[in-house]
């Protein structure tokens, strides 16, 4: 009985690290746009940076940045539940490991730490903010982690979790 109120606890912490991914992927989709708009702009094409022209890339990158922190929570929580969905394992390590290049931008320039993975994999000139888009998907990262496959991902293992939180509820 002790054990199914944990987990149950726990279904309900993972499903609040589900919701927190999924509006990420709302906002780091939405926040794309205006970078898309901003890539246009004379300041862009004349090479000039300035703080408006900045604005809408940082946010972005911040939606990115929490998105990947979220994705690792849900990670986190779905193990500690023990029983029920998992995120798939590749997605997971993608999130993880782009979280760490976002956190740890100091260490781009000497390829340390999760730098030099990258650069093992992709080259000497591989970035973790390499955005390709379409009309319905952004691929991040030279890992080419798609933010579409990761709300589809996540909306899976809430589905569940819902499930799993009526059965032991």
């Amino acid at each position: 009985m002790a054990d199914d109120r944990r987990t149950y606890g726990l279904v309900w912490v993972a499903l609040r690290w589900a919701a927190a991914a999924l509006q990420q992927t709302d906002r780091v989709l939405a926040d794309f746009e205006p970078v898309r708009a901003s890539m246009s702009s004379p300041d862009a094409r004349s090479g000039r940076v300035t703080p408006e022209s900045q604005r809408a890339e940082a946010l972005f990158w911040a939606d990115v940045h929490f998105l990947m922190i979220s994705v690792t929570h849900l990670d986190r929580a779905l193990g500690m539940v023990g029983t029920g969905p998992m995120l798939s394992k590749a997605l997971t390590a993608n999130a993880v490991r782009l979280r760490h290049l976002l956190e740890h931008w100091e260490k781009a320039e000497d390829g340390q730490g999760a730098w030099e993975g990258l650069r093992e994999l992709h080259g000497d000139f591989a970035t973790a903010t390499r955005v390709v888009f379409s009309a319905d998907d952004l691929h991040i990262g030279d890992d080419s982690l798609s933010v579409a496959e990761l709300a589809e991902e996540v909306r899976r293992v809430e589905r569940e979790l819902v499930a799993l939180g009526l059965e032991l509820g």
